[in-house]
């Protein structure tokens, strides 16, 4: 499986593996040819790692609030971070890797969805919010959301 996308065009298969290698599981069960680049054995950079690891965890922002139905700012504070360094390790590369594409397109694009919705925050809010004070909160980070989404638009 070919988890990249090419910023300059389609998607693009990746070659087997160098000659000799095998088709091997590596850290968090990622088939080792899915995080080779087109030409060798430069595998992923620990950034991208450790947002696959997040984006397949509890943690994760979207699967947080699909779930507990509340928003979770050190869920986002980490998700922001990863992104940005993602982008950050990978901005002098022809490609982003599919799930990051999809990620900062169509999941910050649900999450924002979720949270603009007025239920998400009628009945019930955390301590020391009012229900205006949290929409106010909500809506600056949709604005941060946003921004994250115009930034990765930006590196392609």
């Amino acid at each position: 499986m070919d988890y990249r996308v090419s910023k300059d065009g389609p998607v693009h298969r990746a070659n087997k593996m160098a000659k000799g290698a095998k088709e091997v599981l590596v850290e968090g069960g990622i088939p080792n040819s899915a995080i080779t680049c087109l030409y060798g054995l430069n595998f992923m950079k620990d950034s991208l790692k450790q947002f696959l690891e997040y984006d397949d965890s509890d943690e994760e922002l979207a699967y947080y609030i699909r779930m507990n139905a509340e928003w979770n700012e050190e869920s986002f504070i980490k998700m922001q971070q990863l992104v940005r360094k993602v982008m950050e390790d990978y901005s002098d590369e022809d490609y982003y890797y599919k799930p990051f594409v999809y990620y900062c397109v169509e999941i910050i694009r649900i999450i924002i969805g979720t949270i603009s919705h007025e239920a998400f925050c009628s009945g019930r809010w955390p301590e020391g919010f009012t229900r205006e004070s949290y929409r106010d909160f909500l809506d600056e980070r949709i604005e941060q959301l946003k921004l994250i989404q115009k930034d990765f638009i930006r590196t392609l």
